[in-house]
């Protein structure tokens, strides 16, 4: 954060809390103190400082309120907004995880097996109880060679086979499969 920031923040601040106003007012040497002040709210990003603010002024943190806690101004500044980095960082996190996910399900190859191995499973399970045909089993067949071929290729699933790959997915169709294998003529 640039000094002109620093400055701004503790504006904010002093107007948002009369108290600290009046502590910079009794201060002898101001300028001087400000200058420092500034400098110890170098490593902080204006939009976590300003963040910071807002969280003490609809109370989610609590503001400096004696006078030894509003001397430390800026390391109580730098203490809230380091959790609002923290927050931020933990949504990231999440926003990154959630991301990767969905792209991992919807890649093919060894890294998303389960879901080609589920649309193949639901492809044959549906062929077997007469929801699709043969001509339609082959297509999806097709599907499963592409998907493997290219891992970028999102795993689409049509409508006819949509229950089925949810179940197969979940787990809950494994004795529907095997009860297809054991009417398979031996």
């Amino acid at each position: 954060m640039i000094p002109e920031d620093a400055s701004r923040i503790f504006r904010l601040m002093s107007t948002a809390f009369p108290p600290i106003h009046d502590y910079i007012d009794r201060l002898s040497d101001w300028p001087a103190t400000k200058i420092v002040w500034c400098k110890m709210l170098v490593a902080v990003k204006y939009e976590d400082a300003v963040t910071a603010v807002d969280r003490m002024i609809s109370g989610e943190a609590q503001p400096p309120q004696a006078s030894w806690e509003i001397g430390m101004l800026p390391a109580h500044i730098r203490g809230v907004a380091g959790r609002v980095a923290q927050d931020r960082a933990k949504v990231l996190s999440a926003q990154a995880s959630q991301r990767l996910t969905f792209e991992k399900n919807q890649r093919c190859g060894f890294d998303n097996y389960k879901s080609v191995a589920s649309f193949w499973r639901a492809a044959y399970i549906c062929n077997r109880k007469g929801l699709i045909d043969d001509v339609q089993l082959n297509g999806f067949w097709q599907d499963v060679v592409r998907f493997n071929r290219s891992p970028q290729e999102p795993i689409t699933v049509p409508d006819v086979l949509q229950d089925e790959y949810k179940r197969v997915l979940s787990g809950k169709s494994k004795s529907a499969f095997e009860s297809v294998f054991n009417s398979v003529p031996q």
